[in-house]
């Protein structure tokens, strides 16, 4: 995987499917820590389940834990931006119910897309949310704003 600067002229639609993404994110999750997120890797939990009890369950698609603390890793393979935009708030309440019902803290928020858009970046600027975007395909990775992911 590679930096590159110009977030709209890169990312090739490599993944068939959401799954597709995670599937290759999980074989390279510990290249993808220290290049992407700068955290050394400790384990991880795909589809980490926050509330089990519902009729249809709300699951993380990856708690990774690292030497710094846990990350939560929401995946997106959007069919329309709009997607990436929601896995804002999606994400927050993620955040929220791993505290409430998990007593974890999230040291990290971070969603992983196959689709850039600049404007989920100036709404997670705006209001100083803790939210973080990695523009990724097979060979390239992006970081939405490597300067606030400390």
């Amino acid at each position: 995987m590679q930096i590159v600067k110009n977030p709209l002229t890169f990312l090739k639609q490599d993944f068939q499917t959401e799954s597709n993404l995670c599937d290759y994110l999980e074989l390279n999750i510990k290249l993808f820590c220290i290049q992407c997120l700068g955290l050394h890797y400790v384990t991880h939990t795909r589809e980490f389940p926050l509330l089990s009890h519902r009729r249809k369950a709300k699951r993380i698609d990856f708690l990774i834990e690292t030497q710094s603390g846990m990350v939560i890793v929401e995946c997106k393979n959007p069919i329309h931006i709009c997607e990436v935009h929601n896995a804002v708030g999606q994400i927050l309440n993620y955040e929220t119910l791993l505290k409430e019902y998990h007593q974890k803290d999230a040291h990290r928020l971070i969603i992983v897309t196959t689709k850039y858009d600049p404007e989920v970046n100036l709404t997670i600027k705006q209001f100083n949310l803790p939210v973080h975007l990695i523009g990724l395909d097979k060979e390239h990775h992006l970081l939405s704003d490597i300067s606030h992911l400390n």
